[in-house]
């Protein structure tokens, strides 16, 4: 899916680098004027092993270890991708294991955290409409703190969900109320986790690539090895 939309993002969606914008109208006015002489500061920088080493091996850890913001905003989102990963083996022992459920049957609760993905792209829309853009006219640049507040309410919202969710996976108890935590699990994972992207992204700027490559290197560590864990751990303490 990733790879389905980064293709259509590729065609769609409009180049935003600065440099690279000034390195095309650079470009166009040479052809326009005929005076070859006419390019963009970025055209000076010359590509080298030394540069792709720098820039894309070791800035991003550099920043990592400096940077105080980055590390605690990637330390809570690898806890939270972890978190992720973690569902996907606590639902087929809750649904399928615990309650008796059909592997196929088992798999539909997953509905319903994708319809709380589309409220949390809904609230994250309306944020981005209301509150953001009027402070991005305001001041005439993003300001990262803007992306905070619906960041906030996701990360209250999501041990809420997760209480619901296992206090409600018994047996006994009614599916109802354990898939309707579902919704508000999968609500709180996409607003805290891609709020917290845009967050980096407009804190950073220009080295945005490097602060968002530290970060998902580290968070997809905590996605790989979660899952390890999990069976040994759910049949260990149970779901509850």
């Amino acid at each position: 899916m990733a790879a389905l939309f980064g293709i259509i993002g590729l065609f769609v969606i409009p180049e935003t680098s600065a440099a690279r914008i000034l390195q095309l109208r650079a470009k166009e006015l040479c052809y326009e004027t005929k005076i070859w002489a006419l390019h963009a500061k970025a055209d000076k920088n010359r590509i080298t092993f030394h540069t792709i080493r720098t820039i894309y091996f070791i800035r991003p850890f550099v920043m990592l270890v400096h940077e105080p913001i980055l590390a605690l905003v990637t330390a809570y989102m690898s806890y939270l991708y972890g978190i992720l990963y973690l569902m996907f083996e606590a639902y087929p022992i809750s649904f399928h294991e615990d309650r008796g459920w059909s592997l196929g049957v088992a798999a539909l609760p997953f509905c319903s955290f994708l319809i709380g993905v589309g409220m949390g792209g809904g609230m994250m829309a309306c944020s981005t409409a209301t509150n953001f853009k009027r402070a991005f006219i305001k001041h005439g640049e993003a300001i990262p703190e803007e992306r905070l507040p619906p960041m906030i309410v996701g990360a209250i919202i999501l041990p809420i969900a997760l209480f619901w969710l296992a206090w409600t996976s018994m047996p006994s108890v009614i599916r109802v109320p354990q898939v309707i935590a579902s919704a508000f699990l999968g609500m709180s994972c996409l607003v805290t986790f891609w709020q917290g992207v845009n967050y980096i992204i407009d804190c950073y700027g220009l080295y945005a690539n490097s602060a968002i490559a530290a970060n998902t290197f580290i968070r997809s560590i905590f996605g790989a090895v979660f899952p390890l864990f999990a069976r040994k751990m759910y049949y260990g303490l149970g779901v509850q």
